[in-house]
């Protein structure tokens, strides 16, 4: 007797809410598009609880189309969840980046101190040598208007 063997794709479903909500966020905010934002305060999750308990007390009275208590906490979850990912990516990326920055300060501060005793070393000579000095101007101008800007 032969046996039939079952030949089944397994095919991955994936939920179109969620695909269509990762491309968005994907998509990165343009300057206009970010100017033109409402900026939420650090008292967003107390204005929305508020505001919700509030609504749900009179809510036969209040009526807003496309929008229910339910919702509008639902909605302020979402900000309070990306705002505790987008901190704690922030946290670790600083942490990360920490090390660098301050492997960069040496770096800049090492570079720094050589350069002023290599100047000063070049202003002695150049005071008695022409040659010199309009070697170094170009530097010197450069000095100048780094020291008065700082």
């Amino acid at each position: 007797m032969a046996t039939k063997k079952s030949t089944k794709k397994s095919a991955k479903k994936t939920n179109s809410k969620r695909t269509a909500r990762k491309s968005e966020a994907a998509a990165r905010l343009s300057s206009d598009e970010k100017a033109r934002m409402l900026k939420p305060g650090e008292d967003l999750d107390e204005m929305i609880e508020t505001f919700e308990s509030g609504w749900r007390a009179v809510a036969k009275k209040v009526k807003v189309p496309g929008v229910t208590p339910a919702a509008l906490a639902a909605s302020g979850r979402r900000a309070a969840q990306a705002r505790a990912k987008e901190t704690a990516l922030e946290t670790k990326l600083l942490a990360k980046l920490a090390p660098l920055r301050d492997q960069r300060m040496r770096a800049g501060d090492e570079a720094m101190r050589l350069l002023f005793k290599a100047r000063k070393i070049a202003r002695a000579v150049a005071d008695g040598d022409p040659e010199v000095a309009e070697a170094f101007a170009r530097f010197d101008e450069l000095f100048g208007t780094r020291t008065s800007e700082s």
